[in-house]
């Protein structure tokens, strides 16, 4: 099969694995849909063309040179199918048959399961915690040596022929095995492998009864051609073979996008580019620069291909660090210009104007909010979204972060300012990314902190997450690599603060583990380098692990407000039509800036516990630094000097070069305790 397509097509069918397609020329008919699937069991590909062009491909199929090819009838893929154990839907299963009882569990995912939100969840559910009990038929594969074949619909028995326990479904002889294979359901109870029973072959003639036995599925094992034996192809071949499957793939996605309508985030294939972009640095020089120029034409095509240019700009700068230390000039010249590149048209708006950003900053001359006469506030019954908003407009600062000046060249002044600027551009797009390159974020943190140095897991870590963590990081293994004999990268604190910013969104996903890891990494950098900046944001956040674990949550639910009254404690309170729940919360757009918050649990100075009432006035609270756009305002947190400048001088503004540098930080919401007793007033004010 493979001499045969890949003498018609450009593409390397080495590249192309089991349940992936590309669309691309096949023996010159345009746009065709190449699929390496089938419903054989065997190695093969399905192709998807105009009708009006079928004849034409199957007559060149079928005068091939490179290998006889001969049509064949539905009897073969019949036999090959079952052959494979492969349910044929409205024969072996319908809408009456479970995933469970067809012995498919293994295609209702983890998310599923947890949401439980698909049709038939009630009995499937069930089905899957009580096993056995709750099933009243499996799916069973059996073969007889002797006697007539069994096919669909005959009767299951017992070995004495007494009693019907089951129906098959589907039956032939195979021809690989030379005996006769069937499918079909019986009782739970027999159901192991090689228990002896009968199927009554008579149909409507006097009984005739096969003897068979139940046997392991699939009957031939399967040769699908797996991401392990492209992968040994890969390796036994050099860099070959993934240049000319990443230019592919390349110029697929060019096919893809075609369609306006098309997003970058439904197609499957940016998974494996980032993957090739990943060893980016192991590509030899022309290649590399003939990828960057593919990379930029995409950037410059329009914002749908810019939004995937950037989707892979983790890797770029990894590669970029990485080649960089290790004496590869040409590949790093290449990913620089790109980088550069990339740096200079964003410093536009699309109407050509130079891009500022305006960031609100907290009084820090004034008290908390938690610090304040509850009476002076306002009533948990008239805690709505125009009252609290009414707080935001108390002694707002504003700080102008911009224009950024352009550059011609990447040196050491201005190295980690352009890409920490390119960091902060790729944060504000994150939330349109896949998670393969949120992934792949996480990996360049850890990669870039951990090159040339072996650190040790810390403890709090190993406290909150527990054994699982050496598990979970082995299973990333492939995607996170510690590279110890690698040359040390230096790396600059602003740059690490903004990577941590882009680390705390890919906590809201589901690349938490990976971002752990990722911040850990920078954590214990920041101590090697002594960057109070970062280590600020670092330990707030890994203190904060303790907290997050007291509060009940897990790896699956760890961002978010939680909150829980006490048992014994019934609290009744008719809450205004416009109060802000914690339904309406999650329904707020984050900021770009936005970091995970957890209230803390702390003791009271007294060493007295706070009680569920206060938690929930503190979780409410959290909201009263609302913006106009329905966004969370950010705290700019650099460094003690700018946060002593602005106790100093509570009006001033920081504009243009002077707050350039030090922008480029993390987001962190800051809470005041307050004594008892005024704590104890905002209890009783919420208790009424």
């Amino acid at each position: 099969m493979i001499k045969v397509v890949q003498a018609g097509v450009k593409y390397d069918m080495r590249c192309l694995i089991f349940m992936s397609s590309v669309v691309t020329s096949v023996f010159d008919i345009p746009n065709c849909r190449l699929s390496r699937c089938g419903y054989t069991g065997e190695d093969g590909v399905e192709i998807s063309i105009d009708s009006d062009r079928a004849i034409e491909l199957c007559e060149k199929i079928l005068n091939s040179t490179h290998a006889p090819v001969k049509l064949a009838g539905l009897g073969a893929r019949d036999s090959l199918r079952l052959e494979a154990a492969m349910c044929l839907y409205g024969t072996d299963m319908d809408e009456t048959t479970t995933p469970v009882e067809a012995g498919l569990s293994w295609l209702i995912a983890r998310r599923r399961r947890e949401m439980a939100d698909f049709p038939g969840a009630d009995i499937i559910m069930k089905q899957l915690k009580s096993k056995e009990k709750n099933i009243s038929k499996k799916r069973v594969g059996m073969i007889s040596t002797s006697g007539r074949p069994p096919r669909g619909n005959y009767d299951i028995l017992i070995p004495n022929g007494d009693v019907v326990i089951g129906k098959v479904t589907s039956g032939c002889p195979s021809p690989v095995l030379k005996e006769n294979v069937a499918m079909g359901y019986v009782k739970s109870e027999y159901t192991k492998v090689g228990t002896q029973l009968k199927v009554d072959c008579s149909g409507n003639r006097r009984k005739q009864f096969t003897d068979v036995s139940v046997a392991k599925m699939p009957f031939v094992p399967h040769r699908f051609y797996n991401a392990t034996e492209r992968d040994e192809l890969i390796h036994a071949d050099g860099s070959d073979m993934k240049n000319n499957e990443l230019f592919t793939l390349l110029e697929d996605y060019k096919e893809k996008l075609r369609d306006a309508e098309t997003k970058p985030s439904s197609v499957q294939l940016q998974e494996r580019i980032i993957n090739l972009l990943r060893n980016f640095q192991d590509h030899a020089n022309e290649e590399t620069i003939s990828i960057c120029s593919e990379l930029l034409d995409f950037y410059h095509k329009g914002q749908m291909w810019r939004d995937f240019c950037f989707e892979f700009l983790p890797s770029l700068i990894e590669c970029y660090l990485l080649s960089r230390c290790s004496g590869s000039s040409n590949v790093s010249l290449a990913v620089g210009t790109l980088l550069i590149t990339i740096y200079n048209c964003e410093l536009q708006n699309a109407d050509g104007s130079l891009k500022k950003e305006v960031i609100r900053l907290a009084p820090a001359t004034q008290s908390s909010v938690f610090n304040r006469d509850p009476s002076n506030v306002m009533t948990l019954e008239g805690m709505t979204e125009k009252n609290v908003f009414s707080l935001n407009t108390e002694g707002v600062h504003h700080c102008q972060i911009g224009p950024h000046l352009a550059y011609s060249s990447i040196n050491a002044s201005n190295r980690f300012l352009l890409l920490t600027n390119l960091l902060k551009t790729y944060n504000s797009l994150m939330d349109k990314f896949s998670l393969m390159s949120i992934e792949s974020y996480c990996a360049m943190c850890y990669s870039i902190c951990r090159s040339g140095f072996q650190f040790e897991t810390l403890d709090v870590l190993k406290s909150f997450v527990g054994p699982g963590l050496r598990r979970q990081e082995q299973h990333l293994h492939h995607f996170m690599e510690e590279r110890p004999n690698a040359p040390r990268i230096l790396l600059s604190s602003y740059f690490l603060v903004e990577a941590i910013n882009g680390l705390q969104h890919a906590m809201f996903g589901n690349a938490c583990v990976s971002a752990l890891l990722a911040i850990e990494s920078i954590h214990l950098r920041a101590k090697y380098e002594l960057y109070t900046d970062v280590l600020l944001v670092t330990n707030a956040i890994l203190n904060s692990l303790e907290t997050y674990k007291n509060a009940g949550m897990t790896l699956d639910n760890l961002i978010g407000i939680y909150t829980a009254c006490s048992p014994a404690v019934q609290v009744h309170i008719q809450r205004s039509p416009g109060l802000i729940t914690k339904a309406s919360f999650k329904l707020r757009k984050f900021s770009s800036k936005l970091m995970p918050h957890a209230l803390s649990n702390s003791s009271s100075p007294s060493g007295s516990p706070r009680s569920p009432r206060k938690h929930e006035h503190e979780t409410t609270a959290c909201l009263v630094e609302e913006d106009d756009d329905g966004q969370l305002p950010t705290t700019s947190v650099s460094s003690l000097k700018n946060i002593d400048s602005l106790a100093e001088s509570p009006n001033k503004s920081f504009i243009g070069d002077e707050a350039d540098e030090d922008s480029n930080t993390l987001t962190i919401l800051l809470t005041a305790n307050g004594d008892d007793k005024r704590h104890q007033s905002v209890e009783e004010e919420l208790g009424r």
